[in-house]
């Protein structure tokens, strides 16, 4: 935690670790798709409850997914930190991926993808990546691909979901203006009750393009 004297808005992301070498040809783009999913709604906060807390106080909650790491992110003013850490929280511990809310993430997904072969410098630079990272886990995307992303069920979503939340694998970091030990206690009461789990970083073979470490 990083605590900054006077600022009126706190942010906080959950990074998980592992990137492109959690995943798989065969369900490339399911880390992003889960965690896109878990915002959508949890078992304490369905949809509608979710989207008028969120926009009540102006509380901003977003993924993304990157070769190395991925992270659920959180936004919010320094007055609604209790309450948007509650939702943040409930989403990170108890997403509810409905067959709905699934379902238009997955949508929204596939469309976005469809016209990476649209664009020839979008397109030129997957084709580059084949060769470079051939016989490495950056050749699977974190996006996916339509198919893959076609193929997720919610209950593909729950099982990825239960393998990666445990704490050898995420990294919590927060800044703004709140009391260390309080974060310390709201923390332990929440995402510390995760299991700590076996997570190690995998040693990554050497890129075929630069016979040097992609890491």
């Amino acid at each position: 935690m990083k605590k900054r004297e006077g600022s009126l808005t706190v942010a906080a992301g959950l990074f998980i670790r592992g990137g492109a070498a959690n995943i798989n040809a065969g369900n490339a783009g399911i880390e992003s798709l889960m965690l896109s999913a878990s915002t959508e709604a949890t078992t304490g906060f369905p949809r509608e409850r979710m989207r008028s807390e969120l926009s009540r106080m102006g509380t901003v909650i977003g993924s993304s997914a990157s070769n190395d790491y991925s992270v659920l992110s959180l936004g919010c003013t320094r007055m609604h930190f209790d309450r948007s850490w509650q939702l943040f929280t409930d989403i990170v511990l108890r997403p509810s991926f409905t067959k709905e809310d699934v379902a238009l993430v997955q949508d929204r997904a596939v469309v976005a993808l469809s016209d990476d072969t649209d664009n020839p410098d979008v397109y030129l630079q997957k084709l580059q990546e084949k060769v470079a990272y051939a016989g490495h886990p950056y050749l699977n995307n974190t996006d996916g691909t339509p198919e893959t992303i076609a193929r997720l069920t919610p209950d593909d979503l729950r099982r990825y979901h239960d393998k990666l939340m445990e704490t050898s694998r995420l990294l919590l970091v927060i800044v703004g203006d709140l009391n260390p030990t309080e974060v310390r206690d709201l923390v332990a009461a929440s995402l510390g009750k995760l299991p700590r789990g076996t997570y190690k970083p995998e040693q990554f073979p050497r890129s075929r393009s630069t016979n040097r470490p992609l890491k």
